[in-house]
């Protein structure tokens, strides 16, 4: 890039030679009106400014988009740093976590354990491998724990989705059951813990074609849950009653 702008600056540059038989011609042309040199001045001033503007040094874009550094503590909490908006990109300030997301979360703990508390949208994560990184996602339906690897969370109506790239996570769901360790390829959905969230699932699911005995399944669950709302419930037994 850089030679190929000299060469343009090169052959495009004006020689002092013409610039002499420029300025010669300027003060050799009749100024009509009887302006005399003030004239002749702007005239200069014009011709400056022309090739000033002309062959300016340009400013090249950077080669890259600048990254967000957080910087985590070796020991004690702090307050945690908001990660939101669309194609969002950090890492820790030693460089050896690296996340990217879409959507809206934060991060605190501390440089050797890192936590994620993730709201919506997905956010993929990279640890470099034996560092002794303890690095945890959580979510209000799972809690993602990691020891070098990467891996994607996503949480949506149908409640946390999680697919491992590379490595091995272990992925606890919030709804009472044993941790799973999810490896290479592998993936796994933790669904709604709340009666609301199931509802939402189980009509979401529903669009999509999945078999009623699924669906009801889901709405008995919902059905179950300690906080549904007199409206959740009454929306859970209509639904019910439809399957």
């Amino acid at each position: 890039m850089m030679d190929s702008l000299e060469q343009f600056r090169r052959d495009t540059e004006p020689s002092p030679q013409s610039l002499s038989r420029v300025e010669a011609r300027i003060f050799a042309a009749p100024v009509p009106g009887g302006w005399g040199m003030p004239a002749v001045a702007l005239l200069s001033l014009g011709l400056a400014g022309l090739l000033f503007w002309t062959f300016r040094p340009v400013a090249l874009p950077p080669t890259s988009e600048p990254v967000a550094v957080i910087g985590l503590p070796v020991a004690g909490v702090v307050n945690p740093t908001l990660l939101e908006g669309e194609n969002g990109k950090a890492e820790t300030v030693d460089g050896k976590v690296a996340l990217s997301w879409t959507g809206r979360g934060s991060m605190s703990g501390t440089r050797a354990s890192p936590l994620v508390n993730w709201d919506r949208g997905t956010v993929e994560v990279e640890v470099e491998p034996n560092q002794g990184i303890h690095l945890s996602v959580e979510t209000r339906e799972a809690t993602v724990k990691v020891v070098g690897t990467g891996f994607e969370v996503r949480r949506d109506i149908q409640g946390t989705f999680v697919t491992v790239r590379h490595g091995k996570v272990e992925v606890t769901c919030a709804d009472g059951g044993p941790p799973v360790l999810l490896g290479e390829g592998q993936q796994r959905l933790c669904g709604p813990t709340t009666a609301v969230g199931m509802l939402a699932r189980a009509r979401a699911r529903q669009n999509s074609g999945t078999p009623p005995a699924e669906l009801l399944s889901m709405v008995e669950k919902g059905l179950s849950m300690a906080d549904r709302s007199e409206a959740a419930e009454g929306e859970l037994n209509v639904m019910k009653v439809q399957l």
